[in-house]
C-alpha cells in the first residue's frame, strides 16, 4: 500500500494542549496494557550494550508512552537506564514517572537535537509523524552528533491496521475511567463533547497510513548516511496481534567496522 503523508491532529500547535495530553496518556494505557515495552526490552538493552552506553535521549515523548514500563523492565533486568523525556510539546506529567526517567522541560526539535544532550536516541511510535525529508534531517542530525539511534514503530501499513482503527473510538469510551489522572475536564471532552475520540481515531487512522516499512526505512537511513551501520528489523511474536518494526543506526568504531545495511527478525 502506498504511503500517504496527511496530517495528525496532534501535530498542530493550535490543538489545546489538554486534548493533546488527554489523547496520549490513552496512547499510554494501551501501550501498557499491549506490554509492548515487554517485547522491546531485550533488543533495546542488547543495542545500548553494543553501543556502551546507559543513557537515552527519547525524542517525540508525548506522555512518556511505554517508557516507564519500559525503565521498569530493564531495571528488573538488572540493567538501570536513564531515559530523558523530550518533545517539541513537552508534557506535563512528571508527577507520574518513575525513577530514572526524567523530562527535558525545554522543546525539542527531533531534526535538530541540542549538543548538550548526548545519548543513545530512541523515537517509539513516531517516526511516521515525519515526512521522508524531515525524516532523513532526523537521521543526519543523528549522523553529525555521532549518536546512535533506536527507532521502534508500532504503525504499519496494513488492512488489518487501518480496519482495526475505526474501532479506537469505542475503545477510548471504553477505556476513560481507567486513565490516570482521571478529571473532570478528560470525561467532558471524551463523553459530553467527544473530542478526544474523534482525535484518537483520527491519528490512529492516519499514522497506518503514514508508517513506513523497513525497505522505506532503511533508504531513509542510507540517505542520511552510506557510512553509518544501519539495521532493520521486525518483532512478530508468535500468537501476538503486534508487529514491531525498527530500525537502528550507529557510527562505525575507529573505522574498524565497514559501513553495512541489514535485515533481521525476531
Amino acid at each position: 500500500m502506498k504511503r500517504f503523508h496527511l496530517f495528525e491532529i496532534e501535530d498542530q500547535p493550535w490543538l489545546p494542549q489538554a486534548i493533546r495530553q488527554f489523547a496520549t496518556d490513552y496512547l499510554r494505557f494501551v501501550q501498557k496494557q499491549l506490554k509492548i515495552h515487554e517485547l522491546i526490552a531485550k533488543p533495546l538493552r542488547e543495542f545500548l550494550e553494543l553501543t556502551e552506553t546507559r543513557r537515552v535521549v527519547d525524542l517525540c515523548s508525548g506522555s512518556g508512552g511505554m517508557i516507564p514500563d519500559l525503565a521498569q523492565q530493564l531495571k528488573a533486568d538488572d540493567f538501570e537506564v536513564e531515559f530523558l523525556l523530550t518533545d517539541l510539546f513537552p508534557h506535563d506529567s512528571i508527577d507520574r514517572l518513575t525513577d530514572g526517567v526524567t523530562i527535558h522541560a525545554q522543546p525539542v526539535d527531533a531534526r535538530a537535537v541540542p549538543d548538550d544532550l548526548p545519548g543513545c536516541r530512541t523515537i517509539f511510535n513516531g517516526f511516521h509523524h515525519f515526512d521522508s525529508s524531515d525524516a532523513v534531517d532526523v537521521l543526519k542530525n543523528v549522523v553529525n552528533s555521532s549518536q546512535p539511534i533506536f527507532i521502534v514503530e508500532v504503525a504499519e501499513r496494513r488492512f488489518v491496521n487501518i480496519l482495526g482503527s475505526f474501532l479506537i473510538p469505542f475503545f477510548v469510551l471504553a477505556t476513560t475511567p481507567m486513565v490516570r489522572p482521571r478529571t473532570f475536564a478528560r470525561f467532558v471532552f471524551t463523553y459530553l463533547l467527544p473530542v478526544v475520540p474523534f482525535v484518537c481515531w483520527w491519528d490512529g487512522l492516519i499514522s497506518q497510513l503514514r508508517a513506513y516499512n523497513s525497505d522505506e526505512l532503511l533508504e531513509l537511513g542510507l540517505a542520511a548516511s552510506p557510512d553509518y551501520l544501519w539495521k532493520v528489523g521486525t518483532i512478530n511474536p508468535s500468537g501476538s496481534p503486534i508487529r514491531i518494526t525498527f530500525l537502528t543506526g550507529r557510527p562505525s568504531v575507529e573505522n574498524r567496522e565497514i559501513s553495512s545495511a541489514e535485515k533481521f527478525n525476531a
